[in-house]
């Protein structure tokens, strides 16, 4: 946090006194309660998808896993049932890249190109989830999109990413052998 390490930096400077009120380090929010959005793989090679606490995440023995902070699981297809999408499924038609599981443990990795990429517009959830349905996704989610949706296989890109900047660097991805 950085108002503790800004506390502490005073402090070793001498800049000031431990028993001063300003080095009283500030409380700490209790996370261990917060359930957030995760996707990942468990160490079955089961696509789990699911609002968790840390705790009930751990208990899930994940070996891949990416959380999205958001209000509206981006969760598609769980246990063979389609999500309740309502429009468009409330971002629209965007470039979108999603990960699924069929019954028999394959993986699929969704990615379509959108504005104007390579002449697509994009896709809603909606349209993704179906698609992950024909291809007989029992596990989907849809994962970060817009200019991050890009696939690439065996070093060559071969999806239209979106960005006016090129490649972007991602901090995280799926990488599948």
């Amino acid at each position: 946090d950085a108002q503790i390490a800004l506390i502490e930096e005073k402090l070793d400077s001498g800049e000031l006194d431990r028993g001063s009120p300003e080095a009283v380090y500030p409380e700490l929010e209790d996370t261990s309660m917060t359930k957030v959005n995760i996707i990942g793989i468990n160490n079955n090679h089961i696509l789990v998808l699911g609002r968790f606490t840390k705790e009930e995440f751990l208990q899930q023995n994940f070996r891949d896993a990416v959380s999205f902070n958001n209000p509206d699981p981006p969760f598609l297809v769980i246990n063979g049932t389609a999500s309740r999408v309502v429009g468009t499924g409330g971002s629209g038609i965007q470039p979108r890249t999603c990960i699924g599981q069929r019954a028999d443990g394959a993986f699929l990795f969704l990615v379509i190109d959108g504005r104007g990429a390579g002449g697509s517009l994009g896709a809603t959830q909606k349209e993704a989830m179906d698609l992950l349905i024909e291809f007989g996704a029992v596990n989907a989610a849809n994962l970060d999109g817009g200019s991050s949706s890009e696939m690439i296989i065996n070093g060559s890109t071969v999806s239209n990413p979106c960005s006016l900047y090129g490649p972007r660097y991602m901090p995280d991805g799926f990488i599948a052998k």
